[in-house]
């Protein structure tokens, strides 16, 4: 089951189950869900922003619309699992949306201090807040939990996206918690990566 990333992804396969279940009870034949579950693949084509899983410049990069705690936890998770055994560090390019209370936003950044080896915050979505509010209250979470880890705030999607790939090495995933398109996915990627840009616009225009 592709979506299942190895096993490592367990959210998708408790979603699995679940949908399972659910068409079981509508008398689908348990074949036909079965081979289904087995041919879905999440990339940009067919399911974009989920959980799409990347190589770039040899390192593991993994693109997904996680904006809230439960997203991040998760996330956090199926990498940790991914990284064991391998030795490299997981980094976090991460934001959330604006209209978000204060203490969610702190919550998230508290989250996302203990769970990335390293972090940097950007902004996407104000939704009525001022310019650098948002990257700030996550930020403020995040020292809170970070310890002496790096924490970077680049307001910016793309550059924090790119200097994300750029703190990387070819041991260590990248989650980018993409709040725009896949089209900035494409550019952070440009930056360090351009055939790997130019494989992942293709996919996405196929």
């Amino acid at each position: 089951m592709p979506i299942a990333m190895q096993g490592h992804a367990r959210y998708n396969i408790a979603n699995a189950l679940a949908a399972a279940a659910a068409l079981m009870a509508l008398d689908l034949e348990p074949a036909a869900i079965g081979s289904a579950l087995a041919d879905f693949v999440s990339d940009a084509r067919s399911n974009p922003l989920r959980s799409n899983c990347y190589s770039i410049a040899g390192k593991t990069v993994v693109v997904d619309y996680g904006h809230n705690m439960a997203a991040y936890r998760a996330l956090c998770e199926m990498a940790r699992s991914m990284l064991r055994g391998r030795g490299g560090r997981l980094i976090g390019v991460v934001t959330a949306p604006g209209d978000r209370r204060a203490g969610d936003l702190f919550e998230v950044g508290a989250l996302c201090g203990k769970g990335f080896d390293e972090l940097v915050v950007y902004e996407q979505d104000p939704r009525g807040r001022s310019n650098g509010e948002t990257a700030a209250a996550i930020l403020a979470g995040a020292r809170s939990t970070a310890g002496a880890k790096p924490l970077h705030g680049i307001p910016p999607i793309r550059d924090a996206f790119a200097h994300g790939l750029g703190l990387a090495g070819r041991d260590d995933i990248v989650i980018f918690t993409c709040a725009g398109t896949l089209d900035d996915a494409v550019d952070g990627i440009r930056r360090v990566d351009p055939a790997a840009a130019d494989r992942l616009a293709a996919e996405i225009a196929a």
